[in-house]
């Protein structure tokens, strides 16, 4: 018994050994911790491997679905085109199945899109109220509007004042025949020359300032002249067309503020008409003389005063204009002033009775005419004389 149990244990051992050679695989399950060790670090690898393309996988998703929208958007956009402006056939191939389902759907949307791109482009361009059309109009109805707006008398003039004192206490009014009074002063400030339709726009403003300062313009005083030039400005001096100094007879100016006046105006040669409706300072009367034996008046005194007081002016006219009798034509004296000084230089000098004296008065229009006549002769050839240099023809061209 104990052979035959040797003998079958040593069959089962062999047994063993061979099913263990014969199953060539499960040798390989002797180095299970070597193979456990290279798996571990191959597997490390391939995390990383999967980390890094996760990586990737994120940025190539984000620009899929910025590429997905923007398709999404041009598809949109084609539609509205296809809806708007062209009709849609599925024999073309250019709608597919799903999009002829839900093609009421993009229509309705791609016009309610529309409208309020034209709604919100109409809001853009036009006001929010109507506005006239005012520079639509021709210039011949601008220029009349303007005419009523800027001048209600067309032939009236514009008064400048004096401008005002700082703290003057009284002022002095004249009366009709110099009589003087006083009464409590009252600040006062200069209405304002320039209406409200010149403020408007540039182009209303360069049409409408040469109708407001065409108009003849009146000044009490060389103040008076030197406030509104600096007033108004250099470009609007340039429309300046009528002028006139004095207020009348009775009033006077002062030999400084005559040359003042020139000085200033000699840099506004566009004024087509100076005149001086004042007294002259009683020196310029003695200036003129009556000659009994010519029957005329001699004014070359009076002429040369004149010339003293306004020569830079007369000079810049006559340069401008290139006509030495430029000044005379635009420069002149009224003829109230004539028929005042007239009579009085016939009478100088002279014991007359009161029957010359209302005679020689009463003959003040022909006495002014006349001496009028000869201050204007004389003033012509003294300034031949005086631009002898740009020998100029009869009629002073040069």
């Amino acid at each position: 018994m104990s052979k035959s149990k040797k003998m079958s244990s040593l069959a089962t051992d062999d047994v063993t050994l061979r099913s263990s050679k014969r199953k060539r695989v499960a040798d390989s399950y002797v180095e299970v911790d070597n193979l456990n060790d290279q798996n571990n670090i191959e597997g490390a690898h391939s995390d990383r491997k999967d980390d890094l393309t996760m990586e990737e996988m994120k940025k190539q998703m984000k620009e899929m679905k910025k590429m997905m929208k923007k398709m999404k958007e041009m598809e949109m956009l084609k539609k509205m085109m296809k809806e708007i402006f062209a009709d849609t056939s599925d024999s073309e191939g250019l709608i597919s199945d799903h999009e002829q389902k839900s093609k009421a759907k993009i229509s309705a949307v791609a016009r309610v899109r529309l409208a309020k791109t034209i709604k919100a482009k109409g809001k853009a361009r036009r006001p929010r109220r109507d506005i006239f059309p005012f520079m639509l109009l021709p210039g011949e109805i601008r220029n009349q509007i303007y005419d009523w707006c800027l001048t209600n008398d067309r032939e009236a003039a514009i008064e400048v004042q004096d401008p005002p004192n700082d703290h003057p206490e009284r002022v002095r009014i004249e009366r009709e025949y110099g009589n003087e009074n006083t009464m409590p002063y009252k600040r006062f400030t200069l209405n304002a020359l320039e209406p409200k339709i010149l403020r408007l726009t540039k182009v209303i403003h360069k049409e409408a300032a040469s109708i407001l300062y065409s108009r003849c313009f009146i000044f009490g005083s060389a103040k008076a002249v030197v406030a509104f030039l600096a007033a108004i400005g250099p470009q609007h001096c340039l429309l300046l067309r009528q002028i006139v100094f004095g207020r009348g007879r009775n009033f006077d100016f002062k030999r400084s503020e005559i040359f003042a006046m020139f000085q200033l105006l000699t840099a506004y040669t566009n004024i087509a008409s100076i005149k001086f409706n004042a007294r002259f300072p009683l020196v310029y009367y003695e200036r003129i003389t009556f000659q009994n034996s010519r029957d005329s008046f001699f004014v070359k005194g009076f002429i040369q005063m004149i010339w003293d007081l306004s020569e830079s002016w007369f000079r810049a006219m006559a340069v401008e204009q290139g006509n030495i009798f430029a000044g005379v034509t635009v420069f002149s004296i009224e003829q109230v002033f004539w028929e005042f000084v007239g009579p009085m230089a016939k009478m100088k000098g002279r014991s007359l009775t009161n029957a010359e004296i209302s005679y020689a008065w009463s003959q003040r229009q022909t006495t002014g005419a006349q001496l009028q006549q000869c201050f204007n002769a004389g003033i012509k050839k003294f300034l031949r004389a005086k631009f002898s240099i740009y020998q100029a023809d009869d009629n002073g061209h040069f």
